[in-house]
C-alpha cells in the first residue's frame, strides 16, 4: 500500500492533491501521494491563505476562477469605512454598512444602513439583559441616522505572509519533483528537508526559516531571463488553448542541483534550490498548466 509523501503513513483512500491550488485555476495538475489528513491540512494552512487573499481574489475574478465551492470570490465585497464601519459592496457595488447594534447603561448604539434589522438586533439585545423593548420614540431616533444616500469612502488592507508564500513555494516545489521523477527523490538529502518543513508545520507549527535559507526565494536574474523566455510562448499557447491563465513551472537539472522555478499567474513567482547527488538522473523540464482547459504541457 502507498505511504504518503509528506507524514509516511499509509493511504487508506485516494486522495487528489492539487499541485498548485485548485481556486488558482488549476484542475488536473495533481498527484495522488498525499493522505486525507495531510491533503486538508495543506489545503487549511498553507493554500486557502493565498487563494483566499485579496490579490488571489482579484485575479479569480477577473478570470472568472470558482473555489471548491463552485463560487467566484468578489474581491471588494467587505472593505473599512472612514469611521471603522465595515462596509460590504454587492456585485453591482452598492454599499451597505455591516449592522452593529450595542446595548450599555442602557444606551443603544447603532452603526448600519437597515433600520429594521438594527431594530430587530437591538430588541434581542436588550431581551436578553431583561431590558424593555424600544419604544416609538427610540425607533424614530435609529431611523433619522440612516443617510438616503450612501457613498462611503472605503479602504481595502492587503498584506501577504512571507513565510506562508515560502512555504507555498516549498509545497509547489517538492510536490512537482515527485510528480516528475516519483520515489526517488526519496534518496536525495536537501528534497527531504523540504518534506520535513512542510511537515513540522502541518503538524506541529514550526517553521524555521534558518533551514530554508539559500533554498527558497525570488527569482534572480539568471532565473527570471528564462522565464522571460518561457513567456514569450504563453500568449501564443493561451490562444491556442482558449486558456485564459497559464501557470509555468520549470525544473533545471545541472551541476548537482535542481532549481525550480515556479510562476503562478497573477500571483506568485519564485524559486526553490536543491542539491541533489547525481543530477544526470533528473532530466530537465518545463510544465504549462492551463486554464480553463486544463491542459498540462511537459516540454
Amino acid at each position: 500500500m502507498a505511504k504518503c509523501i509528506i507524514c509516511g503513513d499509509e493511504i487508506t483512500a485516494v486522495n487528489k492533491e492539487h499541485i498548485i491550488p485548485f481556486s488558482l485555476g488549476n484542475k488536473n495538475f495533481t498527484i495522488n501521494a498525499i493522505c486525507r489528513e495531510c491533503n486538508s491540512l495543506l489545503g487549511e494552512k498553507i493554500d486557502d491563505e493565498t487563494a483566499n487573499s485579496i490579490l488571489a481574489k482579484v485575479f479569480r475574478q477577473q478570470n472568472g476562477i470558482p473555489g471548491h465551492s463552485g463560487k467566484i470570490p468578489n474581491a471588494f465585497a467587505e472593505g473599512v469605512g472612514e469611521n471603522g464601519e465595515i462596509i460590504r459592496l454587492s456585485k453591482d457595488f452598492k454599499p451597505t454598512i455591516v449592522t452593529k447594534v450595542s446595548v450599555d447603561d442602557n444606551k443603544i448604539h447603532y452603526q448600519g444602513s437597515s433600520k429594521e434589522e438594527a431594530i430587530e438586533i437591538a430588541n434581542k439585545k436588550l431581551k436578553r439583559k431583561k431590558l424593555p423593548q424600544l419604544t416609538e420614540e427610540q425607533k424614530n431616533e435609529i431611523m433619522t441616522k440612516e443617510p438616503e444616500k450612501y457613498q462611503p469612502t472605503i479602504s481595502y488592507n492587503f498584506s501577504l505572509n512571507l513565510n506562508k508564500i515560502n512555504l507555498e513555494w516549498i509545497k509547489i516545489a517538492y510536490e512537482t519533483l515527485y510528480y516528475l521523477f516519483g520515489e526517488k527523490i526519496f534518496a536525495e538529502k536537501s528534497i527531504m528537508e523540504l518534506r520535513q518543513i512542510l511537515y513540522e508545520y502541518l503538524y506541529n507549527d514550526t517553521y524555521d526559516e534558518k533551514i530554508i535559507q539559500g533554498k527558497v526565494g525570488f527569482i534572480d536574474k539568471s532565473l527570471q531571463q528564462i522565464i522571460d523566455n518561457l513567456n514569450q510562448n504563453l500568449d501564443f499557447l493561451k490562444k491556442t488553448l482558449n486558456d485564459s491563465v497559464v501557470h509555468l513551472i520549470g525544473v533545471i537539472s545541472e551541476n548537482n542541483e535542481l532549481r525550480i522555478m515556479i510562476q503562478v499567474e497573477g500571483m506568485l513567482t519564485g524559486a526553490v534550490r536543491v542539491t541533489v547527488n547525481d543530477s544526470s538522473i533528473y532530466e530537465s523540464a518545463t510544465l504549462m498548466i492551463g486554464y480553463p482547459s486544463g491542459e498540462i504541457i511537459n516540454q
